[in-house]
């Protein structure tokens, strides 16, 4: 049986990919979760239209991450915190707390953030940024004690 998938399926495929089931595995697990429909032409049709404009609205938006990066790279952010006299902080920075700093400062969302464990320390440390869709830009951030 020819199905259309209306999400991403664990080791069957993406959404709206066509791909050939067992009738059972169809009925049984694929429409009852409302994974997958039946593959007719107007179907067909439909999803075709809908991956142009999945495609489309996917190209725009890494676009609009591309111009958000060169934006953010270089940028230098500044985060104040309770520290000891020998520079080493009470509590830590986390990808997280980054992400939120970022949020606030600049209006971009972040997805992740490349931090090998917390930072612990006052000091400036240079932090590369994922903006989503693998689109890397560079950041400053500066820790210092409050």
């Amino acid at each position: 049986m020819k199905v259309i998938l209306n999400q991403d399926v664990k080791k069957l495929g993406k959404r709206f990919e066509i791909k050939n089931v067992s009738d059972g595995y169809a009925r049984n697990f694929l429409f009852p979760r409302n994974l997958a429909k039946l593959a007719d032409p107007a179907s067909i049709n439909k999803i075709t239209q809908a991956k142009e404009i999945a495609t489309q609205k996917d190209l725009a938006e890494q676009e609009a991450l591309k111009q958000k990066a060169t934006e953010l790279n270089g940028r230098t952010f500044e985060i104040k915190s309770k520290a000891g006299d020998k520079g080493e902080l009470f509590g830590s920075i986390s990808e997280e707390s980054i992400k939120d700093l970022v949020v606030k400062e600049s209006g971009t969302a972040l997805k992740s953030v490349a931090l090998e464990k917390p930072l612990k320390e006052v000091g400036e440390y240079q932090l590369k940024v994922d903006l989503g869709h693998q689109i890397p830009a560079e950041i400053k951030l500066i820790i210092s004690a409050e």
